[in-house]
């Protein structure tokens, strides 16, 4: 007789709670740091909403949005909004640079207790950690050598340009010394007063050097302990922004203990991370601390290549955690000077941050048409702060083959920039098509470059471009009230 070895399985279930559980769920926090893993951004006065889904009877919860920084008792609370359909929400600024963290407070009626969301990361930095124009000093040395004070008139001419931060090259080696033939430590903390003085800031350099040689093995401890000496002694200079052109090099371990530590006592600290590796490598040092992520326009190519191009430093997702700092690149390529300026017009226009080496402007004493060009770019960049904002870039439709309209900005005051990116020798006219929600009986588009403002209708608009003078075209869309009815000829 057959003896069945079939076991039956008894299922296991949870046991009950000594006390019933709340009447209450909370659910889809947004913005989310991932469990502390992908930190929130956010810059001083910045706007930071929270929504939530709630769900409970309306009228016996009250919802609050809680914050603090971090390692202080007490929070600070904001009542939630209902949206609709079990949906609230609420916006804070903070006036505070640091490490806070929020989360979500559910109060029941009549004190009958309250439900708290897990609280969630969030990094306030100060505004330049998103919308800084960088700019990359050439060299701290001629074949005489030089002093302190003679790279004053440099920096006065860059800051009449519109840049907010010059970057020094490596001061010195491994130990963390300063360069004999630029001076002392006692003149690196003189220029950066004197730099400050001039409304103007100055990013030292901090490089791993053989860092392959961290990520690969070694004495790890040593080697953290010599590259953190030589951060912890450039910050102790009065430097407040760090450019770190090799930071793909290194372990995240090492980023990851660094960024903390000298956040720690210096919260003020802005980090680029230089334009090497993969995207995903920079979206883990973004989560990590840093502050900016360099990247390079390079050889132009097609229009579709370039909406390729603002996809990636626009992405869909929300909060994500880089911020691009676009650079335009001219080396080993032969560009003509429409095409420069092009580059530069994508980087200043296309990203909150963008830099450029002091190498390709022309002189580097405000005078020569790519110097101008440049001050041009960010006198727009400070007089539109769209631009300086992370918000979406749209593409917009043009049947011109080789014209590029990017939007930035969402109804009035927006800025449209057209690029000819396959420049013609002789002028021509390029339709271009505004979303919808841009159509009106009559506004204005104004000519950031002239002043001039000419009246639009409807969605379809003709743009004058040629190869020279005219490659970049950038125009801020204004209504009725903001130009009085009255457009120059």
């Amino acid at each position: 007789m057959h003896q069945s070895t079939h076991r039956h399985r008894i299922a296991a279930f949870p046991p009950i709670p000594s006390e019933p559980a709340l009447p209450v769920v909370i659910d889809q926090v947004t913005p989310s740091s991932r469990g502390g893993t992908a930190p929130v951004k956010r810059v001083l006065d910045e706007p930071l909403r929270v929504e939530v889904d709630v769900l409970a009877e309306e009228a016996s919860v009250r919802v609050f949005l809680r914050w603090r920084l971090r390692g202080v008792l007490r929070w600070e609370e904001k009542a939630m909004i209902l949206l609709g359909d079990y949906r609230y929400g609420a916006e804070i600024r903070f006036p505070l640079a640091g490490d806070y963290e929020f989360a979500v407070r559910v109060a029941l009626a009549a004190g009958t207790g309250e439900a708290l969301s897990p609280a969630e990361s969030l990094v306030v930095e100060r505004t330049l950690a998103r919308s800084a124009a960088w700019v990359a000093l050439a060299s701290f040395r001629n074949a005489t050598g030089s002093t302190p004070g003679e790279w004053l008139p440099r920096l006065d001419a860059l800051k009449l340009m519109g840049f907010d931060i010059a970057i020094l090259p490596p001061l010195g080696g491994r130990e963390g010394g300063i360069d004999a033939g630029f001076g002392t430590a006692e003149d690196v903390e003189w220029l950066l007063r004197a730099a400050a003085q001039r409304g103007m800031e100055l990013a030292l350099t901090l490089t791993v050097g053989d860092a392959t040689a961290l990520a690969y093995g070694g004495d790890f401890a040593a080697r953290w302990e010599v590259w953190a000496e030589r951060a912890r002694r450039l910050v102790a200079l009065g430097v407040r922004a760090l450019a770190c052109p090799d930071a793909h090099l290194a372990p995240a371990a090492f980023w990851g203990r660094l960024v903390a530590e000298l956040r720690a006592a210096y919260p003020d600290l802005v980090f680029l991370a230089g334009g090497g590796g993969s995207r995903k490598q920079r979206i883990a040092l973004a989560r990590i601390g840093f502050s900016q992520s360099l990247s390079t326009i390079g050889q132009t190519g097609s229009v579709v290549e370039l909406k390729r191009l603002v996809h990636d430093h626009h992405p869909p997702e929300e909060d994500d955690p880089r911020r691009s700092c676009l650079w335009p690149e001219f080396s080993g390529v032969e560009t003509t000077l429409a095409e420069k300026k092009i580059r530069i017009a994508l980087a200043a226009l296309l990203s909150p941050a963008w830099g450029i080496s002091e190498n390709w402007i022309a002189g580097a004493d405000g005078h020569g048409p790519l110097a101008s060009f440049v001050s041009q770019m960010n006198r727009i960049r400070h007089a539109n702060p769209v631009l300086r904002e992370s918000g979406t870039a749209v593409v917009c439709h043009s049947p011109r083959h080789g014209v590029l309209p990017l939007l930035r900005g969402q109804g009035r005051s927006t800025v449209l920039a057209v690029l000819n990116v396959a420049p013609e020798p002789t002028p021509v006219d390029a339709w271009i098509h505004l979303p919808r929600a841009l159509e009106s009986d009559c506004f204005a588009a104004r000519d950031l470059f002239t002043g001039r403002a000419t009246p639009w209708h409807g969605s379809a608009h003709l743009v004058g471009l040629d190869g020279f003078d005219r490659c970049v075209r950038v125009f801020r869309l204004e209504n009725e009230e903001e130009f009085g009815g009255s457009v120059l000829p």
